[in-house]
This record gives C-alpha cells, sequence and structure tokens, in this order.
C-alpha cells in the first residue's frame, strides 16, 4: 500500500501523528521510510492532518461552551460505521516497505 493510500484513511493516520509526537520522532521514522524527499512530503501530511484534528477537538460553541466534535466523529471515514480499530501492523508493514524502494 503507498503511502498516500495509508494517508486517506484517518484513523491510521491520526494513530501515527500521536505516536510520532508521543516518542519524539517523525512519522516516516516509525514507518521506516528512507528516501528522504517521500518522508518530508509523508511527514508534513501526517503532521498537517494531525494538527486540522487537534484545532478540530478544541472546537467549542459559542453559547454553551460544549466542545463541537468527537474524535470519533472526526475520524470516521464516510461509508464507516462505528467501530474500535487502530493502527494495522499490516499497514506499518507494507508502508515500511514500499519506503525502501528508494
Amino acid at each position: 500500500m503507498p503511502p498516500n493510500d495509508f494517508l486517506n484513511r484517518r484513523k491510521p493516520t491520526y494513530s501515527l501523528w500521536l505516536n510520532s509526537k508521543s516518542y519524539g520522532c517523525r512519522p516516516s521514522e516509525m514507518i521506516g521510510i528512507r528516501n528522504r524527499v517521500l518522508a518530508y512530503m509523508f511527514d508534513d501530511a501526517v503532521t498537517t492532518f494531525g494538527l486540522y484534528i487537534d484545532r478540530k477537538l478544541d472546537e467549542r460553541d459559542k453559547t454553551t461552551g460544549k466542545y463541537k466534535n468527537s474524535l470519533d466523529k472526526l475520524l470516521r471515514e464516510d461509508d464507516e460505521k462505528p467501530q474500535k480499530r487502530g493502527i494495522r501492523a499490516a499497514d506499518i508493514a507494507r508502508i515500511a516497505s514500499w519506503g525502501k524502494q528508494g
């Protein structure tokens, strides 16, 4: 699975964002992308998406002060029913092997 397919999946991308922040490393390092240009573009995409979700989670209704969004709502795919599933090991392995080609 090329990185662009991976990035089209919200839950694994956000999970990668959170893990990279927790471990203090770049998302591309976590999955083993060695090509510097590809790694930069991948890191930029993951970071942009992660920051967007973080900002949406902080949004509050002006009148009630309640949060407008939930993480489940923001990460749910358009054709997906709510479910509990994080990043899959198979996704990581596929992306890591793709990054080794360059």
